[in-house]
């Protein structure tokens, strides 16, 4: 009943609620399902100092990236070093202890910590689903869809609309202003 609705939600999640009869009836939807999603494992460690300014350290053998940055909101020094994973589902293969000493080496080796810093004063923490993420394999792009959809109060936004950019934080607020945009010109005639 509302005269506009927009939804963020992933393509999946948008899909699942979505009635059979606006899937049936728009073929707009159905490349909905093509755009690929992943999910992931996190072990995210604290070092109580400051290290270089942030930085992110991508595609490694064990992890696909990893972070660290100056923890903003601590009085004290302090270093948060995330370890990312990607994963198409999310059995493991290996315990978390063994992700955590992955990551751990990774860390030592990329970082070149000290001998005082150790795994357990690191206090590392593991997170088992994190994510989606939107993989930007070939042809996905065909598959995004633009803000205004088929039915006419019903608008997309989300870094996996189309973009010129892969799905992240800038093709999040790429969409967003997209997504407005459609709003403004299909109610009040103008995009401003």
């Amino acid at each position: 009943t509302a005269q506009i609705y927009v939804s963020a939600l992933t393509p999946r999640n948008l899909l699942s609620l979505l009635p059979e009869r606006a899937l049936a009836r728009y073929s707009y939807f159905s490349s909905l399902s093509h755009i690929p999603e992943v999910h992931g494992l996190a072990i995210q460690f604290t070092l109580h100092d400051r290290l270089l300014p942030s930085r992110v350290i991508l595609h490694l053998a064990s992890f696909d990236w990893i972070t660290s940055q100056p923890s903003p909101q601590s009085t004290k020094p302090k270093t948060i070093i995330t370890c990312v994973k990607l994963q198409a589902s999310m059995k493991q293969e290996h315990s978390e202890q063994w992700h955590i000493d992955n990551a751990w080496a990774s860390i030592q080796h990329f970082f070149n910590l000290s001998p005082t810093h150790t795994q357990e004063s690191c206090e590392p923490q593991f997170c088992r689903d994190v994510g989606p993420f939107f993989p930007c394999h070939r042809g996905v792009r065909t598959h995004r869809p633009l803000p205004t959809t088929p039915i006419p109060n019903f608008f997309l936004a989300g870094p996996w609309t189309a973009t010129k950019l892969p799905a992240s934080l800038e093709s999040t607020i790429t969409s967003a202003n997209a997504c407005a945009k459609a709003v403004a010109t299909s109610f009040y005639g103008f995009s401003h």
